[in-house]
């Protein structure tokens, strides 16, 4: 199964990326995928999943998760925090 999800940046106000990934992505993976777009280095991301209407549903801290565990449909926003 894929999952599309849209893409934030705390320091990159102009960052409007939208993703299609297999919901068998661990969250390791996915910072991979995001250091690409938006140059912070994984061990610097904190990452906050929110639902359509904005609301926080989750923080994805377990690197060994995979996405389709939390992700449950498309519309997502993956919220990326750099810490650095």
């Amino acid at each position: 199964m894929n999952v599309s999800l849209h893409v934030t940046h705390s320091s990159l106000t102009s960052l409007n990326a939208e993703l299609k990934l297999s919901a068998a992505l661990t969250v390791a993976q996915l910072k991979k995928k995001l250091e690409s777009h938006c140059g912070t280095a994984p061990q610097h991301m904190h990452l906050t999943l929110l639902d359509q209407s904005g609301k926080v549903v989750a923080t994805l801290e377990d690197d060994s998760a995979t996405i389709g565990a939390c992700v449950t449909s498309d519309g997502f926003t993956v919220h990326v925090v750099d810490l650095d």
